[in-house]
């Protein structure tokens, strides 16, 4: 009975020595797998450090670079492949709306040379609003001549996000066929109207005649829901487009509250005084006093003396909002505006003299 439990002591002890072995065996592995892991995890780090220093180099080189560094750098870029493309096509689409001139050429030649406006309308007709959205944005950012169209489309999307870019991306192609596409799309449900203004505004005075025309529309259809018509007269305002005032200092006199409004601050973005009258009126109208608001900033940034009467009654007998602003119209006129606040003793009159003075003082 001993011998056969010195036999089993044995045998026990031949298996823990073998265990301990084969477990210490297996740490040893493990800890130089993790090592090895570890070093080629900061050798990649290393790589992908160094790839992306030159690729932004080259980037850097291609926007701010003279010449034979730009066509170098545009050289290098064209020849990625792989991740490293992919990446470099992300940040050139990136940049493009923020560049002007021959670094916005020299951009857009290296995308067109990889088929990236081939790639943008495929995403097109993706059925991820994800992808759907970098089509478009890549679209407008390259100004593709032929993407007008399509983008266009994207302004029925399903996605309300797909929607906006496509609104955002006909801004960015700064083609006039947009706008009136651009003014139905105000009427949908979601529109965002700053994105809609910004995009008109960027079309340039090209579009100038059909936001003029959908104001005319709104002032003959005084009663109709339509969200485009102030949209386009604030674009108008901000064009620059002189040729409208007339049009916009009628839609102050008889066009619907939200369309009063948007003209009078458009008005006073034109340095004609056409509008003047109207917006005198206004300033007086006992209807809004938004409207009011408006007027007396645009006629603040007009220079408009001839409307200092119409400003003093709204420091006189407006709301604290109203007086404020235009007391501070009347600051902006100069002497003249100064004299009649100084005649007059209401209290927004005094406040704005005495800020004024504290201001000036040394």
């Amino acid at each position: 009975m001993t011998r056969i439990d010195a036999s089993a002591s044995q045998l026990l002890l031949f298996i823990a020595v073998v265990l301990l072995i084969t477990f210490t065996a297996l740490a040893a592995l493990c800890i130089l797998a993790l090592l090895v892991i570890r070093a080629r995890r900061r050798l990649l780090e290393r790589r992908r450090a160094a790839q992306t220093a030159r690729l932004r180099s080259d980037l850097v080189a291609i926007v701010d670079g003279e010449e034979p560094e730009a066509s170098e750098a545009a050289a290098r870029l064209v020849a990625l492949r792989g991740r490293h493309w992919h990446r470099a096509d992300e940040l050139l689409v990136g940049i493009l709306p923020k560049v002007r001139g021959d670094a916005k050429d020299r951009v857009r030649a290296v995308l067109r040379s990889r088929g990236a406006e081939e790639r943008a309308v495929a995403q097109l007709g993706s059925g991820r609003a994800a992808e759907r959205c970098r089509g478009a944005f890549a679209l407008g950012a390259m100004g593709a001549e032929d993407g007008t169209s399509r983008v266009i489309e994207l302004l029925d999307d399903r996605s309300p996000l797909v929607r906006r870019v496509a609104v955002r991306s006909l801004g960015m192609m700064q083609d006039p066929a947009a706008a009136e596409p651009l003014l139905q799309a105000a009427n949908k449900p979601e529109a965002v109207q700053r994105d809609l203004v910004q995009a008109l505004i960027q079309l340039g005075a090209g579009a100038a005649p059909v936001l003029r025309a959908r104001v005319l529309h709104l002032i003959a259809h005084p009663d109709s829901v339509d969200r485009s018509a102030p949209a386009a007269a604030e674009a108008l305002g901000f064009i620059g487009d002189v040729a409208s005032a007339r049009i916009l200092a009628a839609a102050v006199d008889g066009g619907s509250t939200a369309l009063q409004l948007a003209a009078a601050q458009a008005l006073g973005h034109l340095d004609v005084p056409a509008g003047v009258p109207a917006l005198q009126r206004a300033i007086t109208s006992p209807v809004s006093a938004q409207l009011k608001l408006a007027a007396a900033t645009s006629l603040g940034r007009l220079g408009a003396e001839a409307a200092i009467p119409e400003l003093l009654h709204a420091v006189e007998d407006g709301g604290p909002s109203v007086s404020r602003t235009a007391a501070s119209a009347l600051l902006s006129l100069g002497p003249a505006g100064r004299d009649a606040l100084a005649r007059s003793s209401a209290p927004y009159a005094v406040e704005a003299l005495a800020v004024d003075a504290m201001r000036l003082a040394p």
